[in-house]
């Protein structure tokens, strides 16, 4: 992961009107609150899954600007192995570092809850949020759809306050919209909906 994004680790410096050290001198006359004193505050971080199948799709510059959203969080990808390769996830960035490039994915799924287990812990504090970008496609062995893996990741899932969204581009709004205290709700896919109904013979919560 050679490339530096903006923000790298999330800590940034914000005027205070509390502290020690008065470096902003210059707000003596220009804010009203007087905040001459610097605060370091840490951004939320957070933790985003991909599912990198071949029904679904993002770009590079897609997983730059969730970064960029969320400094210091952790994106990773991951499908069913490919012939040349046996990983099946794969960490895009990480404490302000991110790949210069995508890796090549095997196209399937194979592996929704093992990826799901991996990024919950990867939970820096309990505030931490952990987004699944999924159409819900879940599969298991030689990629197969497969109830009892749909539900496990779906309890998983309520369990653990794991965001689902449906495409990459949503996981980079709502991560600029939650520094602001903005509370998203899951958007389940409809292979999840349908199989939470028929088996739990209720409707799935937001």
């Amino acid at each position: 992961m050679p490339k530096l994004t903006r923000g790298n680790l999330g800590k940034r410096k914000v005027a205070s009107d509390t502290g020690r050290n008065p470096r902003r001198m210059h707000r003596l006359l220009t804010d009203p609150q007087k905040r001459v004193f610097d605060r370091t505050i840490r951004g939320m971080g957070g933790v985003v899954l991909i599912d990198a199948s071949g029904s679904m799709s993002f770009t590079h510059d897609q997983i730059r600007r969730i970064v960029e959203a969320s400094p210091g969080c952790t994106v990773a990808m991951y499908s069913t192995v490919s012939r040349s390769d046996s990983t099946n996830l794969w960490i895009l960035a990480e404490k302000g570092k991110m790949c210069d490039s995508l890796p090549r994915a095997g196209g399937g799924n194979g592996v929704d809850h093992p990826a799901l287990e991996w990024a919950i812990k990867q939970k820096q504090r309990s505030s931490t949020p952990v987004i699944w970008v999924t159409d819900g496609g879940v599969t298991g062995q030689h990629d197969n759809m497969n109830d009892t893996l749909t539900m496990q990741c779906i309890k998983t899932s309520l369990k653990n306050n794991v965001i689902i969204l449906p495409h990459v581009e949503e996981a980079v709004e709502v991560l600029g919209k939650m520094k602001n205290g903005f509370k998203p709700k899951r958007s389940w896919p409809s292979v999840f909906q349908r199989t939470y109904h028929n088996l739990e013979g209720r409707q799935l919560p937001n």
